[in-house]
């Protein structure tokens, strides 16, 4: 019979640098689907209260005052958040919420590669159009 002590440290060794990456890749991926999930109800909220009805003098800000609701929510290293808006026809306008993801190797701070993977920079958009002249209305 041949020794076989040391197989399992051996094949430990080669294992375990992949079991890290596949963990922090769906850690990762999971993080990102909770983030959007979020993120998507978030905006429609803040599309809601600040683009279809704006203060007193706000008119024409709407974007502004919805990515300052949306950056106060997600304020966190990893993420980045972006509003835009553009005119459509008969005065309807659309606002798109952008929220960018960076992933993190368990929490302990950015990386973009994990032993070899490279992970990403993951972007999720949402969009909403509402009227412009009638306050409360949403298309």
């Amino acid at each position: 019979m041949k020794d076989r002590r040391g197989q399992a440290t051996v094949e430990m060794a080669l294992f375990l640098p992949v079991a890290i990456a596949l963990a922090a890749v769906t850690v990762n991926a999971l993080l990102f689907v909770g983030e959007c999930a979020a993120f998507d109800r978030a905006a429609a909220q803040a599309i809601r209260t600040c683009a279809t009805s704006p203060s007193q003098g706000q008119y024409g800000k709407g974007g502004d005052l919805v990515a300052s609701e949306l950056r106060k929510e997600f304020d966190r290293q990893n993420l980045q958040v972006s509003v835009s808006s553009s005119g459509g026809s008969q005065a309807h306008t659309t606002y798109t919420a952008t929220l960018r993801f960076w992933p993190t190797l368990f929490g302990l701070g950015l990386k973009s590669a994990v032993m070899g993977v490279e992970l990403p920079v993951l972007t999720h958009s949402t969009s909403l159009t509402v009227e412009t002249y009638k306050p409360g209305v949403l298309l």
